[in-house]
């Protein structure tokens, strides 16, 4: 268990399926992290076409 870290920061470059981001915070949770908020700097094409 991490006791100290209990809210992180996930970077990820690139968003497209979000399995990265989904993989990273199942892990975090399962170790104590209580929030894990991510920051991406782009997203797949399939991402943009959905937020129009």
């Amino acid at each position: 268990m991490l006791d100290c870290i209990k809210v992180t920061l996930v970077i990820d470059d690139i968003y497209t399926t979000g399995a990265t981001v989904d993989s990273i915070a199942r892990l975090l949770k399962a170790v104590g992290v209580s929030r894990a908020d991510v920051m991406t700097f782009a997203a797949g094409a399939d991402m943009v076409k959905e937020a129009i």
